[in-house]
């Protein structure tokens, strides 16, 4: 016979930065399953830039050339590194924030911009949408849909995550 806890995840009560991965994760899940569709584009450009570092790393390194002999090469690599490590800080501090998730656009509506932030100790779940410039928050207690003993009901979160998406993201 199953038992009521049977298929739920078990989070550590006072581990918030698992219990926002968790939540996250069940955003985005939910989000996708709703017809959006991820967009991972910023994903790849950070995935070719620090491919680009590391070729940049080895060619400085392991350069046929000895050190004086070297110096031009080293001077590129290194700058081009401190560039591409920079514009990825910048497209980190600017752009991603604290986002869990961007979608392409749906519906001739623009793509959403997803964030979420629950604060060390703290007890409030805050969802944020963009889209088109407007900001719609979600804001809830994690108690509401983590039990007493860490039981995460992911179908009491996601009944509330989907009424917010239906009345602010219509």
């Amino acid at each position: 016979h199953k038992t009521m806890t049977e298929g739920l995840v078990k989070v550590s009560k006072y581990d918030t930065a698992y219990i926002k991965q968790v939540l996250d994760d069940s955003v985005s899940n939910l989000i996708i399953t709703e017809g959006h569709q991820e967009d991972a584009t910023y994903l790849y450009i950070k995935l070719v830039l620090g491919f680009i570092s590391c070729i940049l790393a080895v060619t400085s390194h392991y350069y046929p050339l000895p050190f004086p002999a070297n110096k031009h090469v080293l001077i590129i690599c290194c700058s081009t590194y401190f560039v591409i490590s920079c514009f990825l800080s910048l497209l980190a501090m600017l752009k991603e924030k604290n986002a869990i998730l961007f979608t392409k656009s749906k519906n001739n509506k623009g793509g959403l911009r997803v964030a979420s932030t629950l604060p060390r100790f703290e007890d409030t779940y805050t969802l944020t949408i963009v889209r088109d410039g407007t900001e719609h928050k979600f804001e809830d207690k994690i108690n509401h849909f983590i039990d007493e003993e860490g039981f995460f009901h992911e179908d009491i979160f996601a009944k509330k995550i989907k009424a917010f998406l239906a009345k602010d993201l219509k």
